[in-house]
């Protein structure tokens, strides 16, 4: 008995090192194709009328694409184009804001390595540059940025939060009269 426990145990432990090297080496593989592509999940909006969706697109290309659950399938979405990509360098960056009864489609682009970041919103099947929301002048060192889009509301300013995750520094804008600032509640953190 005690030989037959041995015996399994060792062939748990020998099993458990090949899955621990097999996983490894998976999901070196899976970030290796994840470092192109990034797959954002939008729930449904009954109130709104939108089905949930996948927004799917490349960092490297720009390329982006919307699918719909529909019936227990997935399905492109005819009525979200390819919105224009216009950055220089990599490292492009999505942030999809769904639609509501009282605002269109939204779509920041940025390029994480640059800074550059531009707005958009979807009218009659066209991604159109929302010209209220300028290019914000970041100070944190550029490669490696993140940006989150907060938007507005009859009561609050639209804002803006930035941070490099390779230096970990954060900023937070508001929006006023056209410009981005900085929000004095929040102070630029550096190395936090």
């Amino acid at each position: 008995m005690l030989l037959n426990f041995k015996s399994l145990t060792l062939t748990n432990i020998v099993t458990i090192c090949t899955l621990s090297l097999l996983l490894f080496s998976c999901s070196s593989g899976a970030q290796n194709n994840s470092a192109e592509w990034e797959v954002e999940f939008v729930p449904a909006n009954t109130t709104a009328g939108t089905y949930a969706a996948l927004n799917v697109y490349s960092t490297k290309t720009g390329e982006f694409y919307q699918m719909y659950a529909n019936e227990g399938q997935w399905k492109k979405n005819p009525n979200v184009p390819q919105p224009p990509v216009e950055f220089q360098g990599g490292d492009i960056r999505m942030e999809y804001m769904p639609a509501t009864l009282a605002q269109l489609p939204g779509l920041s682009i940025y390029s994480a390595d640059t800074g550059q970041w531009k707005q958009y919103y979807l009218q009659k099947g066209e991604w159109i540059q929302n010209t209220n929301f300028p290019m914000p002048n970041v100070s944190l060192p550029k490669g490696d940025l993140r940006f989150d889009f907060v938007p507005g509301s009859p009561s609050t300013l639209a804002g803006l939060n930035v941070h490099c995750a390779r230096t970990k520094q954060f900023e937070m804008f508001y929006l006023e009269d056209g410009e981005w600032k900085i929000n004095p509640a929040f102070p630029t953190a550096k190395g936090i």
